[in-house]
Protein backbone atom coordinates (compact mmCIF):
# COMPACT_ATOMS: atom_id res chain seq x y z
CA UNK A 1 0.00 0.00 0.00
CA UNK A 2 1.23 3.55 -1.07
CA UNK A 3 1.25 6.22 1.95
CA UNK A 4 0.30 10.03 1.66
CA UNK A 5 3.79 10.94 1.03
CA UNK A 6 4.27 8.45 -1.55
CA UNK A 7 1.97 9.16 -3.35
CA UNK A 8 2.60 13.29 -3.33
CA UNK A 9 6.05 12.11 -4.77
CA UNK A 10 4.28 9.98 -7.43
CA UNK A 11 2.11 13.24 -8.47
CA UNK A 12 5.30 15.38 -8.41
CA UNK A 13 6.79 13.49 -10.61
CA UNK A 14 4.53 13.08 -12.71
CA UNK A 15 3.87 17.11 -13.10
CA UNK A 16 7.59 17.40 -13.86
CA UNK A 17 8.20 17.56 -18.09
CA UNK A 18 11.16 16.30 -19.30
CA UNK A 19 13.73 18.51 -21.46
CA UNK A 20 13.42 15.93 -24.30
CA UNK A 21 9.56 16.62 -24.32
CA UNK A 22 10.21 20.26 -23.83
CA UNK A 23 12.77 20.50 -26.62
CA UNK A 24 9.96 17.91 -28.84
CA UNK A 25 7.40 20.86 -28.38
CA UNK A 26 9.39 23.64 -29.64
CA UNK A 27 10.81 22.00 -32.49
CA UNK A 28 7.51 21.20 -33.04
CA UNK A 29 6.73 25.23 -32.54
CA UNK A 30 9.21 26.16 -35.12
CA UNK A 31 8.45 24.12 -37.59
CA UNK A 32 4.79 25.07 -37.91
CA UNK A 33 6.06 28.56 -37.81
CA UNK A 34 8.34 27.82 -40.39
CA UNK A 35 5.54 26.47 -42.64
CA UNK A 36 3.41 28.98 -41.95
CA UNK A 37 5.67 31.66 -43.21
CA UNK A 38 6.42 29.76 -45.74
CA UNK A 39 2.67 29.11 -46.77
CA UNK A 40 2.03 33.18 -46.54
CA UNK A 41 4.64 33.59 -48.69
CA UNK A 42 4.29 31.27 -51.38
CA UNK A 43 0.37 31.84 -51.58
CA UNK A 44 0.55 35.69 -51.61
CA UNK A 45 1.98 35.18 -55.58
CA UNK A 46 5.15 35.69 -55.57
CA UNK A 47 8.05 33.58 -56.27
CA UNK A 48 9.19 31.98 -52.74
CA UNK A 49 12.84 29.67 -52.91
CA UNK A 50 12.22 27.64 -56.02
CA UNK A 51 8.45 27.85 -55.82
CA UNK A 52 5.84 29.98 -58.44
CA UNK A 53 2.49 29.94 -57.79
CA UNK A 54 0.64 29.33 -60.79
CA UNK A 55 -2.95 30.55 -59.49
CA UNK A 56 -5.78 29.34 -57.86
CA UNK A 57 -8.65 26.64 -58.22
CA UNK A 58 -11.26 26.97 -56.01
CA UNK A 59 -9.37 29.20 -53.55
CA UNK A 60 -6.71 26.28 -53.33
CA UNK A 61 -3.26 27.58 -54.78
CA UNK A 62 -1.65 26.20 -57.26
CA UNK A 63 2.03 25.73 -56.75
CA UNK A 64 4.94 24.77 -59.28
CA UNK A 65 7.97 23.25 -57.21
CA UNK A 66 11.23 24.52 -58.82
CA UNK A 67 11.70 20.92 -59.56
CA UNK A 68 9.46 20.34 -61.74
CA UNK A 69 11.73 23.25 -64.15
CA UNK A 70 14.64 20.01 -63.51
CA UNK A 71 12.01 17.60 -64.69
CA UNK A 72 10.66 19.25 -68.02
CA UNK A 73 14.30 20.01 -68.85
CA UNK A 74 15.30 15.89 -68.49
CA UNK A 75 12.17 14.94 -70.00
CA UNK A 76 12.73 17.67 -73.08
CA UNK A 77 16.44 16.56 -73.55
CA UNK A 78 15.19 12.76 -73.32
CA UNK A 79 12.65 12.78 -76.07
CA UNK A 80 13.75 15.31 -78.48
CA UNK A 81 16.28 13.07 -80.34
CA UNK A 82 13.25 10.47 -80.48
CA UNK A 83 10.83 13.22 -81.95
CA UNK A 84 13.32 14.22 -84.51
CA UNK A 85 13.93 10.76 -85.18
CA UNK A 86 10.44 10.23 -85.95
CA UNK A 87 9.70 13.76 -87.70
CA UNK A 88 11.87 14.06 -90.39
CA UNK A 89 13.01 17.57 -91.07
CA UNK A 90 11.72 18.96 -87.65
CA UNK A 91 15.42 19.67 -86.37
CA UNK A 92 15.86 22.06 -83.43
CA UNK A 93 11.91 21.91 -83.88
CA UNK A 94 11.82 18.69 -81.73
CA UNK A 95 12.83 20.68 -78.50
CA UNK A 96 9.47 22.25 -77.80
CA UNK A 97 7.38 19.29 -78.97
CA UNK A 98 9.13 17.16 -76.01
CA UNK A 99 8.84 20.25 -73.58
CA UNK A 100 4.75 19.90 -74.79
CA UNK A 101 5.36 16.17 -74.01
CA UNK A 102 6.67 17.38 -69.92
CA UNK A 103 3.44 19.95 -70.01
CA UNK A 104 1.22 17.54 -70.68
CA UNK A 105 2.53 14.55 -68.31
CA UNK A 106 2.02 17.38 -65.71
CA UNK A 107 -0.91 18.46 -66.91
CA UNK A 108 -2.32 15.11 -66.54
CA UNK A 109 -0.60 14.97 -62.71
CA UNK A 110 -2.57 18.46 -62.19
CA UNK A 111 -5.90 16.85 -63.28
CA UNK A 112 -5.26 13.96 -61.00
CA UNK A 113 -4.18 16.33 -58.16
CA UNK A 114 -7.37 18.20 -59.04
CA UNK A 115 -9.75 15.39 -58.19
CA UNK A 116 -8.40 14.73 -55.11
CA UNK A 117 -9.44 18.23 -54.37
CA UNK A 118 -12.72 18.38 -55.45
CA UNK A 119 -13.77 15.66 -53.96
CA UNK A 120 -12.65 16.58 -50.32
CA UNK A 121 -14.36 20.30 -50.96
CA UNK A 122 -17.12 18.78 -51.46
CA UNK A 123 -16.84 16.86 -48.42
CA UNK A 124 -16.15 20.16 -46.52
CA UNK A 125 -12.52 19.21 -45.96
CA UNK A 126 -10.32 22.31 -46.09
CA UNK A 127 -7.48 22.12 -48.78
CA UNK A 128 -4.21 23.98 -48.46
CA UNK A 129 -2.79 23.54 -52.05
CA UNK A 130 -1.80 21.91 -54.92
CA UNK A 131 1.93 21.35 -55.49
CA UNK A 132 3.25 19.83 -58.55
CA UNK A 133 7.00 18.65 -58.43
CA UNK A 134 9.61 16.39 -59.19
CA UNK A 135 7.72 13.73 -57.68
CA UNK A 136 4.74 14.29 -59.07
CA UNK A 137 1.20 16.30 -57.28
CA UNK A 138 0.30 16.77 -54.01
CA UNK A 139 -2.93 17.92 -52.84
CA UNK A 140 -2.65 19.53 -49.28
CA UNK A 141 -5.62 18.05 -47.50
CA UNK A 142 -6.00 19.76 -44.22
CA UNK A 143 -8.12 17.60 -41.88
CA UNK A 144 -9.09 13.79 -42.40
CA UNK A 145 -12.41 13.02 -43.36
CA UNK A 146 -14.61 11.85 -40.67
CA UNK A 147 -15.52 8.55 -42.27
CA UNK A 148 -13.57 5.48 -43.83
CA UNK A 149 -15.94 5.92 -46.96
CA UNK A 150 -15.25 9.31 -47.78
CA UNK A 151 -11.35 8.93 -47.25
CA UNK A 152 -11.78 5.99 -49.87
CA UNK A 153 -13.56 8.08 -52.02
CA UNK A 154 -11.05 11.06 -51.29
CA UNK A 155 -8.31 9.01 -52.24
CA UNK A 156 -9.85 6.85 -55.03
CA UNK A 157 -11.06 9.46 -57.12
CA UNK A 158 -7.43 10.57 -58.68
CA UNK A 159 -6.48 7.35 -60.18
CA UNK A 160 -9.98 7.20 -61.83
CA UNK A 161 -9.68 10.58 -63.08
CA UNK A 162 -6.51 9.63 -64.69
CA UNK A 163 -7.92 6.55 -66.10
CA UNK A 164 -10.79 8.80 -67.97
Amino acid sequence: MVNDSQAKQQRAALKVRSPRRRELRLQNHWVRWHLATLARATYSGRVIGSSVRLGSFWVVPIVLSGSWFLVAALITVTFAPSVGSRVPGIGIGAYPVAFIFAVLLYASVFVHELGHVVVARLFGLPVGSITLSVFGGMSEIQQEPQTPWREFAVSAIGPIVSLL
